[in-house]
């Protein structure tokens, strides 16, 4: 018997780890998309909206992941930064009517090369807080002692 497609992004501890990298990917591309539609087709670059959506997506899916599985989350943040970037290079180069794979492939890399900062930014955030959610949840992950045993 399958389970339903919603039992394995989330359930009552929180969101899977693959919820959370749906989550995080997911915002980055609405924004990627977003951005790279709405801005000049001149201009290659993305702008706030993405950043702002990148940022939001990874954070919220650090914070409602599920504590034992918030190690595809972290290893997720770099990748939706490369697919929004790259994702939004061909979006961009769609526009201008040029060549999607090498136009497109030039303005994604030339976005992943200028927004570095915010990636490694919200990557060490991220990392911090998913320390501190782990760390503070080991408490809760021991056995509760028996009746009648001395507690330790």
């Amino acid at each position: 018997m399958s389970t339903p497609l919603s039992a394995r992004l989330a359930d009552r501890r929180g969101l899977t780890g693959a919820g959370a990298v749906v989550l995080a990917i997911g915002l980055t591309l609405f924004g990627a998309v977003i951005d790279a539609g709405t801005g000049p087709t001149s201009q290659a670059s993305l702008r706030t909206l993405f950043t702002f959506c990148f940022v939001v997506g990874c954070l919220l899916a650090v914070l409602l992941v599920r504590r034992d599985q918030v190690g595809p989350v972290l290893v997720a943040i770099p990748l939706a930064y490369g697919a929004g970037c790259l994702f939004s290079g061909a979006i961009h180069a769609s526009r201008a009517q040029d060549s999607v794979l090498k136009s497109g492939l030039i303005d994604g890399v030339t976005s992943l090369a200028t927004r570095a900062p915010s990636l490694l930014i919200v990557l060490l955030i991220a990392l911090l807080l998913a320390t501190v959610r782990i760390r503070s949840g080991r408490g809760s992950l021991r056995r509760p002692s028996q009746p009648g045993l001395p507690r330790p």
